[in-house]
C-alpha cells in the first residue's frame, strides 16, 4: 500500500507491506509518481530524496536511476520531516537530541539575560520559544 503525503513543497511517500511474504515494488511506484509529476509540470530534487526503510525485517534496497530522473536515491538512517527527525527505529532519539541542543541554546540565553528581565518577562520568552519548541511534535514522539 502506497500513500503520498503533501505539504507544501514538500512529499513524503510512505509504502508499506501487511505480512513477510508481500514485496514492496517501491520502483513501480516511483515510477508512477514521477509520470504523475510529469503531467503535472512538476520536477523530483533527486538530490532531497531519500529512501529510510523501518521496522525489523526490512532489509534496504538501493533504488537505481529511473527513467526521467538523473542520480541515485540513498538509504538513510533517520530524515526531518516538517521539524520531525524520523529514524528507522521509530525510536526518536534523534529528535530529543536536536530539541536538547536547541534548549540548551535557549538556556544560555536565559541564564545570561535573568538580571536583565523580570520574571514575568522571562516566562513569556519560556512559553514563546522553549515550550513551542517542547510542544511541536509531541503528540507523534510523545508516547515512545
Amino acid at each position: 500500500m502506497t500513500n503520498m503525503l503533501l505539504c507544501a513543497d514538500d512529499t513524503a511517500i510512505v509504502t508499506s507491506k501487511g505480512c513477510k511474504n508481500e514485496t514492496i515494488d517501491g520502483e513501480l511506484d516511483l515510477k508512477s509518481i514521477n509520470q504523475w509529476f510529469s503531467v503535472n509540470k512538476m520536477t523530483v530534487n533527486v538530490s532531497k530524496c531519500t529512501n529510510l526503510p523501518f521496522g525489523k525485517t526490512i532489509t534496504p534496497t538501493k533504488i537505481d536511476e529511473l527513467e526521467g530522473l538523473a542520480g541515485e536515491i540513498d538509504i538513510v538512517d533517520n530524515i526531518k520531516y516538517l521539524g520531525v527527525c524520523i529514524d528507522k527505529r521509530l525510536n526518536f532519539h534523534s529528535h530529543m537530541a536536536s530539541i536538547q541542543k536547541r534548549l540548551a541554546k535557549f538556556n544560555g540565553l536565559v541564564y545570561k539575560a535573568r538580571y536583565c528581565f523580570s520574571r514575568k518577562a522571562l516566562l513569556r520568552f519560556y512559553q514563546t520559544f522553549a515550550k513551542s519548541i517542547i510542544l511541536y511534535g509531541l503528540l507523534i514522539y510523545g508516547g515512545t
